[in-house]
């Protein structure tokens, strides 16, 4: 394949994809689980779903600190999303 050809391959599917995401087809689309409302009795932490920043200097624990927040008995996070915490870290 030319690169002429290569590059009009990669125009069409560019297109393509636009014409898609800029269409009307995913406005009907529902999350597969329904929602339930959760009580949550811990007024001094944040609420799920929520995002969170966390600035600090190089090897002050930034990494550590997030992983037990989500991960950690001692915190109600771990209970509420049960099997669905992955970490990927390269620290």
């Amino acid at each position: 394949m030319s690169k002429l050809q290569k590059r009009l391959n990669i125009k069409l599917l560019y297109k393509y994809i636009y014409n898609i995401m800029n269409s009307n087809k995913f406005d009907n689309i529902a999350p597969l689980v329904k929602e339930e409302k959760v009580v949550w009795p811990h007024t001094t932490l944040p609420q799920p779903p929520f995002r969170l920043i966390v600035v600090a200097p190089s090897n002050v624990g930034k990494s550590i600190m997030v992983s037990n927040l989500i991960s950690s008995d001692n915190f109600p996070y771990k209970k509420y999303f049960a099997d669905n915490i992955f970490i990927f870290s390269p620290t």
